[in-house]
């Protein structure tokens, strides 16, 4: 009787694992809602200076190259001029939050754009202000040895950056949050510094 008992324990021990374990092979779904605003589930275009694909509605983001701005406690800051094209939709954005962003490999903290501003299907939007990119000090330091082992012509940028406003729909108005999948290169800034 015992050994039933704990055979039965072993079998729904196992079980558990293996549901933790197929609840981890599939990506994780974003919540309905993020910081009150409803997330956008529909398939969106990334376009990449083509257009949209299928008529979706795409959204476009590219940066400047980085300029340096500071070095304090928190690490090495960077400015970036972002520059957003939106197809098939015009509105307003209250701001843009920046997740799971890496340059090269090394994570990277890129704060809130929290300047709002209109845009209207097919214009190329360049924002005002600058977004700041602070790479912490460990990152810095891990990034300045991967530099010196082996160093690359360009840099790979990835993340997600969420975009939060209000979009117009035929005549009407909805609070949305758009997640843009971010992925592109841009030349390594310390390859000049190198050579001069």
């Amino acid at each position: 009787m015992r050994q039933r008992k704990l055979l039965q324990c072993k079998k729904a021990f196992l079980a558990a694992i293996l549901f933790l374990l197929a609840l981890n092979a599939f990506p994780q779904e974003l919540p309905d809602k993020i910081r009150g605003y409803r997330v956008h589930k529909a398939e969106i275009g990334t376009a990449s200076g083509n257009g949209a694909e299928d008529g979706r509605d795409a959204f476009e983001m590219s940066f400047s190259d980085p300029e340096f701005d500071s070095v304090g406690l928190e690490g090495v800051t960077f400015t970036v001029d972002p520059v957003l094209t939106v197809k098939g939709r015009s509105g307003r954005v209250d701001f843009l939050s920046f997740e799971n962003f890496e340059v090269n490999g090394i994570p990277v903290e890129i704060r809130d754009y929290e300047s709002p501003f209109d845009f209207k299907s097919g214009e190329t939007v360049a924002l005002e202000d600058p977004v700041r990119i602070v790479v912490g000090l460990t990152s810095a330091v891990k990034g300045a040895a991967k530099e010196i082992k082996s160093s690359k012509d360009e840099w790979l940028v990835s993340g997600t950056v969420f975009v939060f406003g209000r979009f117009k729909w035929s005549i009407f108005r909805f609070k949305r949050v758009v997640p843009i999948p971010v992925s592109f290169t841009i030349p390594n800034p310390l390859k000049d510094r190198q050579e001069s």
